[in-house]
């Protein structure tokens, strides 16, 4: 039978006829003395029956109220009401029920366990008292135990009147040394309640600062006792067709509605006061380790209802599972897997949660709980967070969390929650599974990102056997966010957990795989032959929404991301360092979004020194359509990335017409944006910066200069016979040019047979009719990357260096080499410091057209003798026709016949090719016209619809024809051993 226990021996002798006592009445019986009575006595009937006695009474316990070092148990249909302070308890579990009397209490414990009821106030009634519950067990041990309230199958209902609202913003602007701040709607704070006022300026140059109240609050107007540190920026911000705006534009509409109106950046103020508080000891074990108070809910038997609850010196610094607020294996049988149910009726609300050393709010294998209206503040590692990916229909909404830190090193649990790892570290929502509910929250001063979205491919940790695909799994609910201050992102959706592969991986720090997010139907992928998954399944893809996400003053941008069809709506950013909007979304839309780079918050003085200048946004070969924004204040900046629109990111394609999902775009005060130049066009063309940009950009909003044309580098290799006038501005940015042109892309060859790591340098000339060269376009060999771990410690990618033979720098895109060519034009492509190709291939786009024409070289060994075809709409097996001779009779292949000279190739319709063996050159006429599979069913302005690609492929016929592979075909080359 449970008993009280005192620690101390001496203290068990003096008080061993109480503890007798105790022991008897825990049975139904009992008396003063220690000798077992009939538990007849109007005390003993009453405890029996549930009757609540009060913990002050020394009936309740056999006639001694527990003293300082007792192990108290409230035993099983028992019910005691808590209306005192009580001594300082070694520990303190509760089988019965413990209720809080309305009036000032505390409760002073190592820890507590609950398996029947721990209670203060309803939800119809909410305590108004004071009630603190300190916890104060010794570091040791991995039960969890000390300094720990765990809810094991019990009740945790928590209710109390809390201030209103929890937390608000600023409505006027605060100057350095303010003491009064007006508030945007009327609050009932008091005296000595702790505020915290969130920074309104980016990470590093202002943090978020906690005051006390001097006096109540008076309608909308707080007075604190000491003033700010750093100014806070206090009204809304409107667009109207001049610009930023203190004032709204009366006339003013958007571009297309709903649209934002308003820019409102102005400082969240939070109160972290409230009426029950449970906290760690302030001892030496929390000041010099960090070690604080937890609550672990770990039966779904449990039910937890927390309301207007202050959490205080929490958290235990490095240790897994000892989390402020934590839901703990509810939902999952672990050994299984199988699914269990979700919990009904969790909450934590109306809440505070500061000075954490262990995160704040963790649902781990849990469901259904819902997270509403709190405020985490001062936390160490991430705040709101999902643990094991598997985490379903939880609900996070209207919260808010300010200054979340990386742990030292040696706390730091998880490689994600660290500063070093790029664009990782502590955020405010660390969210694992896509199926959640997350809404209305501010998350600001992190030094990590605001929201980062992280869905991995497999569960992680504990939860490994479930059966679930994150990667996969359909979005739930994203609206309404607030994110700001981060030093990474605002929002970040990529980069993954990935587990190690050891039996534990839980332990371990783990790793981060960058991965894009496919939402299914089904929320599993489609697998192959082999069962393994795979991304393109088209009948099940979904598509997924983020809406009105408000995203200022981040130092990596206000939105990174890796996914598959997403639709961003109504989105405000603002005020960020470098692109808004930047990453690898494929067949997604930026719609009726407010994009402003320098809003009328901003001063050289408030801007991170040496950070890139705000731009607007990038959207990785155009496979995001923008559609009616608003961008103001992004003006043009020489040879940087800066305007409305990017093209630092048009790498895939020689030439883009992406823009043609564009459309409906404002821009005030704002330039469409630099033309990105490939390094190859600069002045600095430093060693290991080999890649190619796009040559030309179809200007179909006209943004730059005539609708429809192309925006292109000044270089004569594109300019040369076109119409062109200077795009914006003038003299500064490029050509605008007149008709079309025409992307040679994908390059392979037998030497270097990857098109998807094709890095071998390339020179293209343009010659006039006469063969004289007049400029040319030369990639050099791409630097794919570091071989030697050591060498790569040592360069550290260093740019104004060639690295060691054999070693190479993957700085960026050293396998995107192209070139776009002119109508009627007349090109040899060769490939300097390499042999002559003995098998060739590449892709032709925007070239679809009988009128589609220009004369073409190939460096080709002369002692082969090559073959040549053209095939339509079939770049994925282009190379096929090398060896399969019933290739060639397909409708949309064109077989090239042997010409005598290139007078011959030259007078033909483009189906002929001329070999000139003495020179190592292929020569051929490209013409359009041929049958382009499937042309009626292509969705308008996809990719297939745009460029209509072509390909051309040169090979030994007599070496590759009907060797069975593209694979066999170049072994057969190889074999010849040429030289």
């Amino acid at each position: 039978m449970p008993t009280r226990h005192l620690s101390s021996p001496a203290r068990l002798r003096l008080l061993l006829t109480a503890s007798m006592s105790a022991l008897l009445a825990a049975c139904g019986g009992g008396g003063g003395d220690g000798t077992e009575e009939t538990g007849n006595t109007p005390d003993q009937q009453a405890q029996a029956a549930g009757t609540p006695v009060n913990w002050s009474d020394p009936k309740t316990w056999g006639g001694t109220v527990p003293p300082n070092g007792a192990s108290v148990v409230i035993p099983a249909g028992k019910t005691v009401v808590l209306d005192t302070a009580t001594a300082k308890l070694a520990d303190l579990r509760i089988d019965g029920v413990l209720t809080f009397a309305e009036k000032d209490v505390s409760i002073t414990s190592g820890a507590i366990t609950v398996s029947g009821t721990m209670q203060a106030g309803t939800a119809a009634a909410p305590f108004t008292h004071r009630a603190t519950i300190t916890l104060t067990g010794a570091p040791g041990g991995t039960d969890g135990v000390s300094r720990g309230l765990r809810v094991t199958g019990g009740k945790l209902l928590l209710y109390a009147v809390s201030p209103q609202p929890a937390w608000t913003k600023l409505n006027q602007h605060a100057e350095i040394g303010a003491k009064q701040f007006q508030l945007k709607q009327n609050v009932d704070w008091k005296s000595g309640d702790q505020i915290i006022v969130a920074p309104t300026d980016h990470y590093g140059l202002a943090s978020t600062e906690a005051f006390t109240l001097a006096s109540a609050a008076s309608g909308a107007t707080v007075k604190t006792t000491a003033g700010l540190v750093k100014s806070r920026w206090g009204k809304l911000q409107y667009p109207t067709s001049k610009g930023m705006s203190l004032t709204p534009e009366a006339n003013y509409t958007p571009p297309a509605t709903p649209a934002p109106t308003s820019l409102d950046e102005r400082a969240a103020v939070g109160n972290l006061t409230r009426r029950i508080v449970i906290q760690g000891a302030d001892d030496d074990a929390w000041k010099n380790q960090g070690y604080g108070a937890h609550v672990m809910v770990m039966s779904l038997k449990s039910q937890v209802q927390i309301d207007g609850v202050e959490f205080h010196r929490v958290g235990q610094a490095g240790q897994l599972g000892r989390y402020p607020m934590h839901w703990h294996t509810l939902s999952y049988d672990l050994g299984t897997g199988a699914e269990l149910g979700d919990v009904t009726g969790h909450y934590i609300r109306n809440s505070a949660i500061w000075d954490s050393a262990n995160r704040c709010v963790v649902i781990h294998a849990t469901n259904g709980v819902s997270v509403q209206n709190n405020i985490c503040y001062d936390i160490k590692g991430h705040a709101f967070f999902l643990e094991d990916a598997v985490e379903r229909r939880n609900i996070f909404d209207g919260n808010l969390a300010l200054k979340m830190r990386a742990p030292t090193s040696k706390n730091l649990l998880k490689i994600h929650e660290g500063p070093e790892v790029f664009q990782a570290g502590p955020s405010g929502f660390w969210m694992t599974n896509p199926d959640n509910q997350v809404t209305n929250n501010l998350a600001g001063d992190a030094q990590g990102n605001g929201i980062w979205l992280s869905f991995p491919m497999h569960p992680l940790g504990l939860s490994r056997s479930v059966k679930l695909w994150p990667r996969y799994t359909p979005l739930g609910v994203i609206e309404n966010n607030t994110v700001h201050s981060a030093r990474g992102p605002g929002m970040l959706l990529e980069w993954v957990p990935v587990d190690d592969n050891v039996a534990h991986p839980e332990t371990t720090l783990g790793s981060l795989a960058s991965q894009r997010y496919v939402p299914m139907k089904k929320g599993k992928p489609c697998l192959d032959g082999g069962g393994n998954p795979y991304d393109v399944c088209p009948d099940d893809e979904l598509r997924l929404t983020i809406k009105r996400t408000t995203s200022f003053k981040n130092r990596d941008g206000a939105y990174r991301n890796r996914v598959t069809k997403p639709d961003y709506l109504e989105w405000t950013v603002a005020d960020n360092v470098g692109l808004a909007f930047a990453g690898a979304a494929q067949e997604g839309t930026i719609q009726r979004g407010l994009i402003v780079g320098t809003s009328l918050n901003h001063s050289d003085g408030k801007y991170p020194s040496g950070a890139a200048l705000p731009a607007g946004v990038a959207t990785y070969h155009s496979t995001v359509a923008i559609k009616n924004n608003h961008f103001i204040d992004i003006p043009f900046v020489d040879g940087k990335t800066s305007g409305a629109f990017s093209a630092e990111d048009y790498y895939i394609a020689a030439v883009e017409r992406g823009k043609a999902r564009n459309g409906g775009n404002r821009l005030t005060n704002a330039s469409p944006g630099y033309r990105n130049l490939q390094p190859g066009l600069t002045q600095n063309h430093l060693p290991s910066e080999n890649w190619a940009l796009s040559g030309a950009i179809w200007d179909t909003e006209g943004q730059w200069g005539q609708k429809n044309w192309y925006t292109v580098p000044d270089t004569p290799f594109l300019t040369i016979g076109a119409n062109c006038v200077d795009a914006k501005p003038a003299g500064r940015n490029g050509k605008s040019c007149e008709g079309e042109y025409f992307g040679i892309e994908s390059i392979q060859t037998d030497f270097d047979s990857s098109r998807y790591e094709f890095a071998a340098a390339i020179n293209a000339s343009r010659q006039d009719s006469n063969g004289n060269e007049i400029a040319s376009w030369r990639i050099e060999n791409g630097y794919t990357r570091y071989v030697n771990a050591d060498v790569a410690k040592k360069y550290a990618c260093d740019t104004r260096v060639t690295p060691p033979p054999g070693n190479f720098c993957s700085w960026q895109l050293g396998h995107m080499r192209h070139f776009a060519a002119r109508p009627s034009g007349r090109y040899v492509l060769s490939f300097p410091g390499w042999p002559s190709a003995k098998w060739l291939a590449f892709n032709i786009s925007n070239a679809s057209g009988a009128e589609d024409k220009f004369m073409m070289a190939v460096k080709f060994d002369g002692r082969l003798t090559a073959a040549a075809y053209f095939v339509a709409g079939s770049q994925w097996d282009r190379e096929t026709g090398s060896f399969d001779p019933n290739y060639l009779k397909r409708t949309n292949v064109r077989p090239l016949a042997p010409a005598a000279n290139l007078a011959a190739v030259q007078a033909s319709s483009g189906d002929k090719f001329w070999q000139d063996k003495a020179n190592n050159l292929v020569w051929f006429k490209y013409q359009g016209g041929l049958p382009f599979p499937g042309l009626d069913g292509l969705p308008k302005n996809s990719d297939e619809d745009l460029y209509r690609m072509y390909s051309a492929v040169v090979y030994p016929k007599d070496t590759c024809t009907g060797a069975g592979s593209l694979s066999a075909c170049l072994a057969r080359i190889k074999a010849l051993n040429l030289p």
